[in-house]
């Protein structure tokens, strides 16, 4: 015996849209940062701002910086942002504890008023774009819902 069914008459429509997910976008939590000149920590040749940010194991952390006022960030890890041959870059421990690095040229100081946005994006997110390179913030920021996520349309 075989059962089937099939659609009878027309379809009806839509359904009203579902609700905003985390700071208004569906399933990705972002936080920002100010870092002050006075905010970094020296360690040996570089500096490190502990963050109070914790990213869960299962999830992927992207971080994005800023120095102009938030009108558009850039992915990390970057090179040459405050001064030639600086790295400016970040690190997650095995807690999720994140940490931000910054090593300076030897004649540059350490930078202040850096914007950071740590967006946060969990395994659900992740399943919905199977193909990506999830350690690739450059690839990652075109996203809409990461565009979302920090504002910017300045880098579409």
């Amino acid at each position: 015996m075989f059962a089937s069914c099939s659609q009878q008459g027309a379809t009806g429509p839509a359904g009203p849209q579902g609700p905003a997910g985390a700071n208004g976008v569906s399933g990705l939590t972002t936080n920002g940062y100010t870092v002050s000149s006075a905010s970094w920590t020296p360690s040996g040749s570089e500096y490190y701002v502990a963050t109070t940010q914790t990213i869960p194991l299962t999830d992927v952390a992207v971080v994005y910086y800023s120095i102009n006022s938030g009108n558009s960030y850039s992915p990390l890890p970057a090179t040459s942002v405050f001064a030639y041959g600086d790295y400016l870059t970040f690190s997650y421990s095995n807690t999720g504890a994140l940490t931000l690095w910054y090593t300076p040229n030897p004649s540059a100081s350490v930078p202040g008023g850096v914007l950071i946005n740590v967006v946060d994006i969990p395994p659900s997110v992740q399943n919905s774009r199977p193909n990506t390179n999830w350690e690739n913030a450059s690839e990652i920021q075109y996203f809409p819902e990461v565009q979302a996520a920090l504002h910017n349309t300045n880098n579409k």
